[in-house]
């Protein structure tokens, strides 16, 4: 059902991202005079099955990020099984108990900062994927909607926590923090309220899955703006990083909606001529 969709899209998602990283790494090598033994020696690393599917640690150097569609396809399969043995109830329980091992172990709580530890054991799909997919699981069980302008609503509070994150930090540098998560709670439920169709102009010009190809796209578009621009380093660079990774996703999809028509229009030539 459901379940089984889930693990086949979120394959999907991660093998799209591997392959597409696979063949710009393998550009880079050519272009560097990389040997081939040693780009695929850089592909594979010590005890694969448990930091692939447990550290969910990307097989390229280049797209760190890719941790992430990784941690998905393992919660995915976790998800799998918790819906087959009707366990899904304890969903509240694994979201407040894998973060707060999150922000327990990386030193959020005051008097214990030197439990810090690496996101490399933090960032993946038990203790950062897990809980949030609870979470958002848990959020899909209720109408959030009862009255049109409650939309607004969470629009407000979104910006609000989205600020007091400024706050919530105390000057520390973490992967997330309450603050953060709620913020992207209410921001959901913003764009939920948003009711898009196939129809609307946001789903047209944008597509539903605009958001995991500019995810897929934006460190190689970071990397392809020269090393000594001035933006480097500035949040300015991340601006231009997100416009520049849309242009080239709509460019694609435009390139491709021109392939398909200019595909119809010689069939139905064809057609014509055959008749």
């Amino acid at each position: 059902g459901k379940a089984i969709n889930f693990i086949r899209r979120s394959f999907i998602y991660m093998m799209i991202g591997i392959l597409f990283y696979f063949i710009y790494d393998l550009m880079v090598c050519y272009r560097n005079g990389m040997p081939l033994d040693d780009f695929f020696k850089s592909q594979i690393y010590d005890k694969f099955f448990y930091q692939f599917f447990f550290m969910n640690y990307s097989l390229s150097k280049t797209a760190n990020h890719l941790w992430f569609l990784i941690a998905l396809f393992t919660v995915s399969i976790i998800h799998y099984f918790l819906v087959k043995f009707k366990l899904t109830k304890i969903y509240p329980f694994i979201m407040i108990f894998c973060l707060g091992i999150h922000f327990f172990f990386s030193g959020y709580f005051p008097g214990f900062e030197e439990l810090d530890v690496s996101l490399f054991y933090l960032r993946n799909g038990l203790y950062f994927g897990l809980p949030l997919f609870a979470l958002g699981y848990l959020m899909a069980r209720y109408n959030f909607h009862t009255k049109s302008w409650f939309k607004y609503l969470y629009l407000g509070l979104g910006i609000f926590f989205f600020f007091f994150q400024i706050i919530d930090a105390r000057g520390l540098i973490l992967e997330m923090y309450p603050s953060s998560v709620l913020a992207s709670v209410f921001l959901i439920q913003f764009f939920l309220g948003l009711k898009p169709t196939k129809s609307n102009f946001y789903y047209k010009w944008f597509g539903k899955n605009m958001p995991f190809y500019i995810y897929i796209l934006h460190t190689a578009v970071g990397r392809i703006i020269p090393g000594d621009s001035s933006l480097n380093g500035t949040y300015l660079k991340a601006l231009v990083v997100l416009i520049l990774s849309f242009v080239f996703y709509e460019g694609i999809y435009l390139l491709s909606k021109l392939l398909i028509f200019v595909k119809d229009k010689l069939t139905s030539k064809i057609k014509l001529l055959q008749i």
